[in-house]
């Protein structure tokens, strides 16, 4: 029972409630990997600020859990109205696209697969673990958040001490938290075996969009391009923090899924604009999403994300000539901005 609702959390849940974030821009190629990966940056992004102040008020874990989950229940019913307003049929569409999946595709899933599986039955631990799998563990035993130290066990009176500030503006570890409390998964579990798996695919979805735009929806050459993503990937073990090493081993730190599944998305984004030549409200919105997913996972993948996405703006309105680029990315900055104020508060 615990693993089947692992799966429809970690699967099905994304999936369908990522379809309203891209229902006008979908993926021409991979419209369903597109759903669901997007539904995994808006689950990140609505869990921000209820974590937040759930820690500042405070809130019990618990309570957490059922304002986020409020949250996710109104979204999901809302993505399956869609969903039968349009007419839309996933599993029929999903039945389609394998039976046009190239040899290159096809080669490029049995690396990522076989990876996945060693993720799985093979475990990496590191330092970090205590932002991460300690912080959330304290929370699951003791139903709060962020009112002990992960370190020491002690009361926090000062978040500065031990770097606790850092979680507190980058709360993932309230989101393994809850998810740990609703499946009965202790957190250890969940982020040492469980969902590598998932994240590993995750990563590399958004490669494999990332390629589908940059080869104007040659499926036969984006197959490719996940398999020199994938080989550059297994031979940047030269250190424990190159971005090969984060996404192939580490992936369930906030670092590895910026470098994983944000850049990539910001990147597709603004090929995206550049496709289009025009920038609208519907992408300020998951550029706000995307930002605001970073900044769940890490203040320092918030800031590289922001200076990333501002190149990307300015390059993309280079190319189209229209301020409008710029103008409709404009916004979305505040959330990277208050980010890095809270930070300096703390």
């Amino acid at each position: 029972m615990r693993i089947f609702l692992l799966l429809l959390f970690t699967i099905l849940l994304p999936a369908v409630i990522g379809y309203p974030v891209v229902r006008k821009h979908a993926d021409p190629v991979y419209p369903l990997l597109h759903s669901w990966v997007s539904g995994w940056i808006l689950l990140y992004a609505s869990i921000l600020l209820p974590a937040e102040a759930g820690i500042f008020l405070p809130l019990s874990l618990k309570q957490l859990v059922l304002l986020w989950g409020g949250i996710i229940g109104i979204g999901f019913v809302y993505a399956v109205l869609l969903l039968r307003k349009d007419g839309y049929r996933p599993f029929r569409d999903l039945v389609k696209r394998l039976r046009e999946t190239t040899p290159a595709e096809v080669l490029a899933m049995i690396p990522v697969l076989g990876h996945a599986a060693c993720t799985f039955f093979m475990m990496h631990a590191d330092h970090d673990d205590i932002s991460y799998v300690g912080a959330a563990t304290t929370s699951v035993d003791t139903n709060t958040l962020m009112r002990f130290d992960a370190v020491t066990g002690n009361l926090i009176t000062d978040f500065a001490k031990n770097d606790m500030n850092r979680l507190v503006t980058a709360p993932q570890f309230a989101f393994y938290a809850v998810v740990s409390k609703v499946t009965r998964i202790r957190p250890a579990q969940l982020c040492h075996t469980w969902l590598p798996p998932v994240f590993t695919v995750l990563f590399f979805a958004a490669l494999a969009l990332v390629g589908a735009r940059l080869f104007r929806n040659d499926r036969k050459k984006t197959g490719l391009f996940v398999i020199a993503a994938y080989a550059v990937s297994v031979f940047s073990y030269v250190s424990t923090q190159t971005a090969g090493t984060f996404i192939l081993i580490r992936s369930w730190q906030g670092k590895a899924q910026v470098i994983g599944l944000i850049l990539p998305m910001v990147l597709y984004l603004f090929l995206q604009i550049a496709e289009r030549k025009e920038s609208g409200a519907g992408d300020t919105v998951y550029l706000t999403l995307l930002f605001a997913a970073s900044c769940l996972l890490t203040t320092m993948g918030a800031a590289l994300t922001a200076v990333f996405a501002f190149v990307l703006a300015m390059v993309t309105a280079a190319v189209l000539r229209s301020k409008k680029v710029l103008f409709a990315a404009a916004p979305a900055f505040v959330v990277p901005a208050a980010a890095a104020v809270l930070y300096v508060l703390l």
